[in-house]
């Protein structure tokens, strides 16, 4: 409080202490019994000087303990009346997860869950997985979307997601529950909007959601609405739990709480993980730098290295990690990413980032934040194995063009085969053919035609109409293909035709159709095509050879081009900028590279533009046909 304030009346607990800029008054709580209140008397007489109408605050703090109401007063003078009654303190009573009355190494509240018969080896309750039950909910947006497809995308999700967790050493499996309908119909909310909105529960669609948890024995629940393109920049939201609560997850304060909103619309059709959303639900924030105090415990964060790394919950920006790559990992300092660790020992209270421990530590708990309505063992549910960030597994996916060349405005046919090269059943595969123009992936809207039950063409926007052609439907959008396993060895293949409109891009004055296949939003790049497009068959050139410089490119993300002919190349981090690099064959490219660091020291492509050959910028770089790459003036 102000130091010119007197105080009255103080409760026995409580002492007071004055400097020249503030009165303190502290006290000590020796104990409060469950659910009970605790209520500190005082008065506050303020000081003769102020005249009526002015107003001081009172802010309140603890030094362990999370102060839920109030955080400050503001005492007002205006009524004549120069006292303010003191005010209670609701106190979060903290259950300590780590008492081990047995003392054998693991905590009593995690064996009472856990219910394994008396005599389990130690080893074997340390290492039990918790199974955390998920509730899938989706919005008429969503299941118009996505149609037919939209269980195989949950399962999908469900499988990416455990991946990531077993592959960061996290004992967790998650297991879809259920999958309901809310009839939410509003398509132009943001995320944080309808996310915030189910959390106050100020929205009729969701009114039934703790009778779903209930029904399911949902312990987290996942919203999959699918939003108009351009509506957000984000395609998914975690609410984050228990911050400061020192992994004490409990059904009282947590059921309906570990809620996560995801895009599922055109935006974000490469969204296949929701690791970083769930472990946000269980108490991770983005990173120390972004909350310094930590999640539910200190060293709950994630984890970066500026212009490096960051993992999956940490957010790269100029403000925090600046370029830095985001890796399908979780922080934990006894694994290293880009050849450094990739947290911080959790016993430094600053700096501390272990959410691979923090996860361990809480799992067991928030598996039973609500009870199991169709339980499920750990072992009862596969280690299922897909394509992601992580591991990238071997597939040989081969394009062929039916016809050697085409021409604008007509349906050509593309052959697609795909084999697991792999040792790995895959399962979940999500196909998806991305246009690149440039050697940049367009967004550039395609009209397919396909027949194959696998495959859905989802629009560019969700009011896009498709066209019925017997068996096959004719629709403008991306072109996605389902697979629910491949076995190693085995392989499939299908056709679809794709119309290649009147402005495909130009190489050295000649027209061709360039595009790659994703699987689960991962490009493979060995699966790119070309294919020379032409006007009419009058002009068609069966032998062209457009295509022979088109696949040899490495497709990237356009790096910014730059306007200042007087640029110079640079190196921030390990990425080196070159604003403008001369080809052997003439053309022009802006380009970003990468210095790597894992294994030989080598270059690699990050990005790539292409300039206008004709332009002459002061500071040119120069690879030639020998592979000899020489930079001025860096």
């Amino acid at each position: 409080m102000p130091s010119g304030v007197n105080l009255g009346n103080i409760d026995k607990e409580c002492t007071e202490a004055s400097t020249s800029s503030a009165r303190t008054l502290s006290c000590t709580v020796p104990a409060v019994a469950a659910g009970s209140t605790k209520i500190l008397d005082f008065f506050v007489d303020g000081p003769k000087s102020k005249t009526v109408g002015n107003s001081f605050q009172i802010a309140v703090t603890t030094s362990s303990i999370p102060v839920t109401q109030p955080d400050a007063i503001t005492a007002g003078l205006a009524d004549g009346d120069s006292r303010v009654s003191g005010s209670s303190l609701t106190i979060q009573l903290l259950r300590d997860i780590d008492i081990d009355f047995n003392r054998n190494g693991v905590p009593d509240i995690d064996e009472a869950i856990m219910q394994m018969p008396i005599g389990t080896p130690i080893e074997e309750l340390l290492a039990c997985t918790a199974v955390v039950d998920v509730l899938f909910i989706y919005t008429p947006a969503a299941a118009a979307y996505l149609g037919g497809k939209l269980g195989r995308r949950v399962a999908q999700i469900v499988t990416a997601t455990n991946q990531t967790f077993r592959e960061n050493n996290v004992a967790i499996k998650f297991n879809g529950t259920g999958l309901a309908a809310v009839p939410y119909a509003t398509t132009n909310v943001t995320l944080a909007n309808l996310l915030s909105s189910i959390q106050a529960n100020s929205v009729s669609a969701f009114a039934m959601l703790d009778q779903m948890i209930a029904g399911s024995g949902g312990d987290m629940v996942v919203v999959l609405h699918a939003l108009d393109p351009s509506t957000d920049t984000f395609c998914g939201l975690g609410a984050l739990n228990a911050v400061g609560r020192q992994g004490d997850f409990r059904a009282v304060q947590h059921r309906g709480e570990m809620l996560s909103v995801i895009n599922g619309g055109p935006d974000c059709l490469g969204r296949m993980d929701i690791s970083p959303l769930l472990a946000t639900n269980m108490g991770i924030v983005s990173s120390r730098l972004a909350a310094p105090d930590g999640g539910t415990f200190s060293y709950s964060a994630g984890y970066g290295v500026t212009d490096l790394f960051v993992t999956a919950t940490a957010q790269p920006g100029a403000n925090l990690f600046g370029q830095a790559e985001i890796l399908n990992r979780f922080s934990n300092p006894l694994t290293f990413c880009k050849s450094v660790a990739c947290g911080v020992d959790r016993n430094n209270i600053a700096q501390g980032a272990d959410a691979v421990y923090s996860l361990n530590k809480t799992r067991h708990l928030v598996s039973a934040i609500t009870p199991s309505a169709f339980p499920a063992a750990p072992e009862s549910l596969p280690n299922r194995t897909t394509v992601s960030a992580s591991l990238n597994y071997d597939l040989e996916i081969v394009q062929t063009p039916v016809d050697s060349v085409a021409l604008f405005g007509e349906f050509t046919e593309i052959q697609v085969s795909i084999t697991n090269v792999s040792g790995e059943m895959l399962e979940n595969l999500d196909i998806s053919f991305e246009h690149l123009a440039g050697g940049l992936v367009s967004n550039e809207t395609q009209v397919y035609e396909i027949s194959d039950p696998a495959c859905r063409i989802l629009g560019s926007n969700q009011t896009s109409v498709g066209i019925q052609i017997g068996n096959a439907e004719q629709k403008p959008g991306t072109l996605t293909c389902f697979i629910d396993a491949l076995a190693p060895g085995a392989g499939l293949a299908f056709n679809y035709r794709i119309q290649i409109d009147n402005t495909p891009p130009n190489l050295n004055g000649a027209g061709y159709y360039h595009e790659m296949v994703t699987v689960n939003g991962m490009a493979q790049l060995e699966s790119a095509m070309c294919l020379p497009v032409f006007a009419n068959f009058i002009l068609a050139n069966i032998g062209s050879t457009v295509c022979d410089s088109v696949l040899g490119r490495v497709p990237g993300v356009a790096p910014t081009v730059p306007l200042d002919l007087n640029a110079r190349p640079s190196i921030t981090g390990t990425i080196i900028a070159l604003p403008f690099l001369r080809l052997w064959d003439g053309g022009l490219i802006s380009a970003e590279l990468r210095i790597t660091l894992n294994g030989p020291l080598a270059l690699e492509i990050v990005s790539y533009a292409d300039l206008d050959p004709a332009l002459q910028p002061a500071f040119v770089a120069d690879y030639d046909q020998t592979g000899v790459l020489r930079i001025n003036n860096l």
